[in-house]
């Protein structure tokens, strides 16, 4: 009898419990082994614990080198799974690994189904894919029927899941009353003091952090921040937000992520959470917070800082904070006041942002005189509102181009399935690994050009915002030039949306029109500080 390295997978930690490994160990495995004439003990036994449904299989490929390992050694000559569900849920996750097992000399055999699998054997081969097409469709039926659930009791106006959310007490349940949320008295008299701080005092998240430490309570910024921006406050409550989409790493890898999905495709349920707050407060809280994002806590009562929120360093993505550093010698103080990157600092940042730091009084005249360049032309700024005008109304071609990209995706997935099912076949493995090769490539370009697309959309949709606003202040700006106040400055900055991005040097303008190339561009040979 050959001896067998038996792999056993359990895909969470209730099933340890349940359907766990000495379960599929002595159900499946024991009464088996001696049908299949294999020898099997404790002693060549893994148990892992991960999902089997997706790309990424790390404990089981290093479950596959263990037994790769004790073949060369001469220990064993198969690798026994307990059922073929127990191996895989995913056909092309699964393939390469089986391919190395066999490639490095060792048998693969399926205790329940009695399976040898054996490449050269069209009918094995084809028992074995049947086996893991009903372990798909098997999750895909719960996937499917746990969706149908959450959608009947969206409909009903109850919660689909009972998610814990600070100012509310869910109410479990079917019934009449039950499955929606009721308030917390305890906890939403704190976002209502959280309201007033923001929109009465002024405060930040930051120090509305400090505050509430200073009650004895912890809740970190980011904590505070997610609880105002959830429009359940006011009442509001939304499922399917957000959706899982599939991308290629770029060492190869096939992981999935969270993202947001459009406005429109959210599901309200009417009457699951009742108001802590008014919307109208709601939505001024979302400006207030959106402002001090973008003002990075420059817009302090010492200095004004006219380009605060709009410089963006080009090595960390982060924006250019204000800072304001007194230094003294022999006695006598000066006050230096400039941006820089808030990664200099190394509680920010481990490593420290090699950008320039910019004195304030020379930046934000060199970067104004381009602005007021720009709007001295007013020819310049009328063609860039009708060139952003122009690429608005290609949203629906964007969105038709990116669903002719999404169905290619499609084909190339059944592309893909048809070429592992030729792999286990015998066809040519050269072949194989080429054209499996080609089909990755095609797939990271068309992901590639799908995320193009989605940010062009994104793009169009939002170009049309505050048109009117832009010309608007573009004629009150230009008929004013070289006699504004600071308000007026930040007004045209503001409506222009403009970003400076800063590379040592070299400064690059855009904003929500396009910067003629002579303005958007400035490169400075001396320091503005050291």
């Amino acid at each position: 009898m050959k001896k067998a390295f038996v792999i056993i997978r359990v895909s969470g930690k209730d099933q340890l419990k349940g359907n766990g490994p000495d379960a599929q160990w002595e159900d499946d495995v024991l009464p088996n082994a001696p049908v299949l004439e294999l020898e099997v003990n404790e002693e060549y036994r893994s148990v892992i614990q991960e999902s089997a449904s997706g790309w990424n299989r790390p404990k089981f490929e290093a479950a596959v080198n263990e037994a790769i390992e004790l073949h060369k050694r001469g220990e064993i000559q198969a690798v026994l799974f307990p059922r073929v569900d127990r191996e895989t849920r995913f056909l092309f996750s699964s393939v390469p690994l089986l391919n190395k097992i066999i490639g490095a000399g060792l048998e693969v055999y399926f205790a329940e189904e009695q399976l040898f699998l054996d490449p050269n054997d069209s009918d094995s081969v084809q028992r074995y894919t049947d086996k893991v097409k009903a372990a798909q469709d098997y999750i895909a039926t719960l996937r499917r029927n746990t969706i149908k659930g959450r959608r009947k009791r969206v409909k009903k106006g109850k919660l689909p899941t009972g998610t814990r959310m600070f100012g509310f007490t869910y109410i479990k349940g079917k019934e009449e009353g039950e499955g929606i949320r009721i308030i917390n008295e305890d906890e939403a008299v704190w976002i209502r003091r959280w309201r007033d701080w923001v929109l009465e005092d002024g405060l930040t998240v930051n120090k509305i952090s400090l505050r509430m430490r200073a009650e004895r309570i912890s809740k970190t910024p980011s904590t505070i921040s997610g609880i105002l921006a959830n429009p359940a406050i006011m009442g509001k409550t939304y499922a399917y937000t957000c959706s899982y989409e599939e991308y290629v790493a770029p060492g190869g890898t096939h992981k999935k992520r969270l993202v947001k999905k459009p406005r429109e495709e959210w599901i309200e349920i009417p009457d699951a959470t009742p108001a802590i707050i008014s919307e109208e407060d709601f939505l001024a809280i979302q400006a207030k917070l959106a402002l001090n994002k973008q003002l990075g806590g420059c817009n302090n009562a010492k200095t004004k800082y006219l380009w605060a929120g709009h410089l963006l360093c080009h090595f960390d993505k982060r924006r250019y904070r204000g800072k304001r550093t007194t230094v003294y010698h022999k006695g006598i103080s000066a006050v230096y006041e400039y941006y820089e990157c808030p990664c200099k600092n190394n509680i920010v940042s481990a490593e420290k942002c090699p950008n320039r730091t910019w004195r304030l009084e020379e930046l934000d005249q060199l970067l104004w005189d381009k602005v007021e360049a720009m709007l001295s032309q007013p020819e310049a700024v009328l063609a860039g509102l009708k060139a952003v005008e122009a690429d608005s109304a290609q949203a629906d071609y964007f969105t038709q181009t990116l669903a002719d990209v999404e169905a290619r995706l499609t084909e190339l997935e059944e592309e893909q399935k048809q070429l592992l099912k030729q792999s286990l076949m015998g066809f040519p493995e050269e072949l194989v690994i080429k054209e499996n090769q080609k089909i990755n490539g095609d797939r990271a370009v068309l992901l590639q050009r799908k995320a193009e697309l989605e940010a062009k959309i994104e793009q169009a949709q939002q170009a049309t915002v505050d048109m009117d606003n832009i010309k608007l202040v573009c004629d009150i700006v230009s008929k004013s030039l070289g006699n504004l106040t600071y308000e007026d400055k930040r007004l045209a900055i503001e409506a222009l949306d403009i970003k400076v991005w800063i590379n040592h040097e070299e400064l690059i303008m855009e904003g929500s029109i396009p910067i003629p190339d002579d303005l958007s561009n400035v490169t400075v040979t001396s320091r503005c500080f050291e």
